[in-house]
């Protein structure tokens, strides 16, 4: 299973390449405080991207690979998890389902990052997503390059020079 935070799927949705999640990672689950920071957001191109792939009866099955995680059972759980840690909401929910689902948590936040291998929670980020992409040969070296400076410059996401040389380090 595999738990996507805010960051992870706005970074995407700003160069417009969600799909690409669909392609390397299968089905998406948000939980539902993700959700809420998306719509809370107000960003509309955020908004409009996460509605184009989330399951709903009237989508192409080819669309529907994002599903929305109701944590509701998990909120008392979720609320002491993030307060031990001192992490959003967002973020405990997508630690603690990958956790308690034995799943993947996609995050970028390097606190959250921390916190997620403490708890023995496998985890990537957008760089690592990226590099998979390439990897598995659903883009080439000239893509990486442009989607990386498009979720840079689009997606708000602040990164080392030696972080991007990494990246771009691919044969």
């Amino acid at each position: 299973m595999i738990i996507a935070d805010t960051s992870v799927i706005s970074a995407f949705a700003a160069i417009k390449q969600l799909i690409l999640l669909r392609k390397i990672l299968g089905q998406i689950y948000l939980p539902k405080g993700v959700l809420f920071e998306i719509l809370e957001s107000k960003n509309k191109n955020l908004i409009k991207e996460v509605q184009k792939y989330t399951m709903s009866p009237d989508k192409p099955p080819h669309l529907e690979f994002i599903s929305i995680f109701d944590t509701v059972e998990l909120m008392e759980e979720v609320e002491e998890f993030k307060g031990r840690y001192k992490l959003g909401r967002g973020e405990g929910e997508v630690i603690l389902i990958a956790k308690k689902k034995e799943g993947i948590a996609l995050l970028d936040d390097k606190h959250a990052r921390d916190v997620a291998k403490r708890e023995q929670v496998e985890c990537y980020g957008t760089l690592a997503l990226l590099r998979m992409c390439y990897e598995s040969e659903l883009i080439n070296k000239k893509e990486l390059k442009c989607l990386l400076d498009g979720v840079i410059e689009k997606g708000n996401l602040y990164i080392t020079s030696k972080l991007y040389n990494w990246i771009l380090e691919v044969k």
